[in-house]
């Protein structure tokens, strides 16, 4: 994470949960750091690194103004992450199935997430940044299709991110673009939107995540080396099933034993590659390519 103090990052739905951990967490580091989200502006703490501007990622008009107020103010951004999703409670057939609803779900998880990259990785390359970063995230319900019917517009949304990530990466390397793409795909986080859905009984009844742990998984896919790409898979068994062994400043050490001593939820799992398009784009836990 050394190489990325003083440099700038984009956290989309930086409000509260998961969005909030991560723009801390980089604040904590130096980097500075805009969170964007539909709530919310001004300065926060942590020595005036971290910035909130109001911008809902739907809106293509809000998300050119905010990443034009980052360029002209702060240099233009080096990393962005996707933190913004919606996951209401909302089937395909019941009676509470609602488009407006679904259309929602899509607008923010997908089309979103695509117009946040599309625009910060056209500053970065304008800049001529060709170092930046870029992390989705994902769930562990983009792996596999929700066991709860209320989930599976939510899931969809999801796979699509799963798609958009390795489809960008491909598209960078056609353009012989060093910008990295990452994903992460959590399980269950205690965050106010997981409570809302599920309610209190989800967290008795299975292993969880915090916010603060998925920031460190953040820092940690940050910190690894400019040529090593990242994936992100969640774990099966309740812990890190693997971790790169191609970052070995002190930091990036620290993070990874502060990970691997969480045996929680089913976490993400990195698996890495070099940049060379001739090998494996990724390492699947079974051994696959």
């Amino acid at each position: 994470m050394e190489r990325w103090s003083g440099r700038v990052a984009i956290v989309t739905g930086s409000s509260s949960g998961v969005g909030a951990a991560v723009a801390e967490k980089l604040a904590q580091f130096g980097v500075k750091v805009v969170g964007l989200d539909i709530a919310g502006t001004g300065t926060d703490d942590f020595g005036g690194h971290l910035h909130r501007k109001h911008c809902d990622v739907t809106k293509d008009e809000e998300v050119r103004a905010a990443i034009d107020w980052v360029d002209h103010t702060l240099g233009g951004a080096d990393i962005l992450v996707n933190c913004a999703g919606l996951a209401p409670a909302n089937t395909l057939t019941g009676c509470e199935a609602k488009t407006d609803v679904w259309r929602a779900t899509l607008y923010v998880n997908v089309i979103g997430l695509s117009v946040c990259t599309r625009e910060v990785i056209r500053s970065m390359r304008e800049r001529g940044i060709d170092d930046g970063h870029v992390v989705h995230f994902g769930s562990i319900y983009g792996h596999a299709v929700s066991s709860h019917p209320s989930l599976i517009m939510y899931s969809a949304s999801k796979h699509a991110v799963r798609a958009l990530t390795e489809g960008l990466r491909r598209e960078l390397v056609e353009l012989h673009s060093k910008i990295k793409i990452s994903s992460i795909s959590p399980g269950f986080i205690y965050t106010p939107m997981v409570l809302n859905h599920f309610g209190r009984q989800v967290f008795d009844d299975n292993p969880y995540l915090y916010p603060q742990d998925v920031a460190d998984a953040v820092a940690f896919v940050l910190g690894t080396p400019p040529h090593v790409q990242g994936l992100w898979k969640h774990g099966h068994r309740g812990h890190i099933n693997r971790l790169p062994a191609h970052s070995n400043s002190r930091e990036n050490q620290k993070i990874r034993r502060s990970i691997e001593t969480k045996h929680v939820a089913p976490f993400p799992v990195v698996c890495v590659c070099k940049e060379d398009p001739t090998e494996p784009r990724y390492r699947a836990d079974d051994g696959t390519s």
